[in-house]
């Protein structure tokens, strides 16, 4: 039962982090035919700081994204405790860098400056970044189950002693 347990909470977990880096690229993106969009003329330090921020919680979720992909296809993977510790890390990482990115926009540019196309980018950043944790927490879930199982296999066994003798 925890092997699609574990196979469950892969899929949920792509699923989030697909999610999640389809809310970043969103971000990028002008608001409306006529408009610029957000990184289209990155001048400041503000700015550049952001799309750093930015760029790397992506690149960090896609990692995740193809991690939680590979773990659902293989079960050598989802049973390897290295394998999912790299896959917390790797969204726990995305949530930092996109918590950083939105304090850091966010104190630089006080909410009564906000035009509509700020609020939309501020907001995109934040869903990237919720769906993100929920990854994290759909990686530490499987992690923790996977380690119950691993338990539960040495506990179990077949009855017979060493040699095959009962």
């Amino acid at each position: 039962m925890c092997k699609s347990t574990v196979c469950l909470l892969c899929l949920l977990g792509l699923i989030m982090s697909a999610v999640g880096i389809l809310f970043y690229v969103v971000a990028c993106a002008p608001l409306c035919n006529g408009c610029s969009g957000m990184y289209e003329n990155v001048a400041g330090e503000t700015m550049t700081t952001t799309l750093a921020m930015h760029l790397l919680a992506m690149f960090f979720l896609i990692t995740a994204c193809v991690l939680f992909g590979v773990a659902l296809c293989c079960e050598q993977c989802r049973t390897k405790c290295g394998y999912m510790v790299g896959l917390v890390v790797c969204c726990g990482v995305s949530v930092l860098f996109g918590l950083v990115a939105v304090a850091y926009f966010a104190s630089k540019f006080p909410a009564s400056f906000w035009s509509e196309q700020i609020t939309t980018f501020v907001v995109m950043l934040i869903m990237g970044m919720l769906f993100g944790v929920a990854a994290l927490v759909m990686a530490i879930i499987a992690m923790a189950c996977k380690g119950r199982e691993e338990q539960k296999g040495e506990k179990g066994g077949s009855g017979t002693k060493k040699g095959g003798k009962k």
